[in-house]
């Protein structure tokens, strides 16, 4: 694990691949789109790496839209919520997935702190929808 951040891309690649879960978990903590990829598709992956790893610093738009769009892991309802929690996500997963939360998980959504204002006003709309808005 010390020696990761040297390592060649190849080789990355090549681990993200093949090694363990916790190997993989470390690779997708480093951010790189190139790897994110890779490392989504490795069976050893754990869903709680990548919830570390939206709630992390690395995490970009880029990269959480891939976790978003992903035929595995956007149907988990912790990832979706993890991603919407994130101030660096796109407004069009909000767009997506706002309408198929329960309404009680949008609230508390409304109330996180992680949010921007632009996102703030995408869950007040999805509640006014609803007809429970504030």
């Amino acid at each position: 694990m010390l020696r990761l951040p040297t390592t060649e891309l190849g080789n990355k690649m090549t681990l993200a691949r093949r090694a363990t879960a916790t190997v993989v978990g470390e690779i997708l903590k480093e951010g790189d789109s190139r790897l994110v990829e890779i490392c989504l598709n490795s069976p050893r992956l754990r869903e709680v790496a990548i919830l570390q790893f939206i709630n992390g610093a690395s995490s970009k738009a880029e990269t959480i839209s891939m976790i978003a769009r992903h035929p595995k892991w956007k149907l988990r309802p912790n990832l979706r919520l993890a991603i919407l929690k994130n101030r660096r996500t796109p407004s069009i997963w909000f767009t997506l997935f706002l309408p198929q939360l329960r309404t009680p998980d949008v609230r508390n959504l409304l109330l996180s702190r992680r949010l921007n204002p632009a996102q703030k006003k995408l869950v007040q709309d999805e509640l006014r929808k609803r007809g429970t808005g504030r």
